[in-house]
């Protein structure tokens, strides 16, 4: 009886190794201030994680800042694309946003909610009919 426990007990750590890997910390080396969520970012070293299936969490590795941002898992990956990686939204004021989280090892990306100054960037674009424009950060996992 011990070692049917034993043994259902190890099926379950088991099967619960995707969901920590999932949970794994990207770093990614980001070259530009940007938004996570209404929170400014200066240039610099990050590690993102997702504490939760709906929110993202942004460090600062060297500036301990930090910002928690609401997600989906609702972006589907393009066959083309593999590794870890960041997408940002750049708008015609110059203003930079964290759209998309993308584990290396996951099928879906996480989507972030956009956040009220993004909103903002995005009805004045409206105005000027410009759309945004795409930067890709590579990420390594940790």
């Amino acid at each position: 009886m011990r070692k049917i426990h034993l043994a259902g007990f190890l099926i379950l750590c088991l099967a619960t190794l995707p969901a920590l890997a999932q949970r794994a910390n990207l770093i990614a080396d980001i070259p530009f201030s940007f938004y996570a969520g209404d929170e400014l970012m200066s240039a610099g070293r990050y590690t993102v994680t997702q504490p939760h299936l709906t929110s993202t969490l942004v460090r600062g590795v060297e500036s301990k800042k930090a910002a928690i941002l609401g997600n989906f898992f609702t972006k589907l990956r393009e066959p083309t694309t593999s590794g870890g990686y960041l997408l940002f939204h750049q708008y015609p004021d110059g203003r930079r946003f964290l759209a998309e989280a993308w584990m290396p090892f996951l099928d879906t990306g996480a989507q972030m909610v956009p956040s009220r100054k993004e909103k903002e960037s995005v009805s004045s674009r409206v105005v000027t009919q410009a759309r945004p424009t795409r930067l890709i950060v590579l990420a390594t996992v940790r």
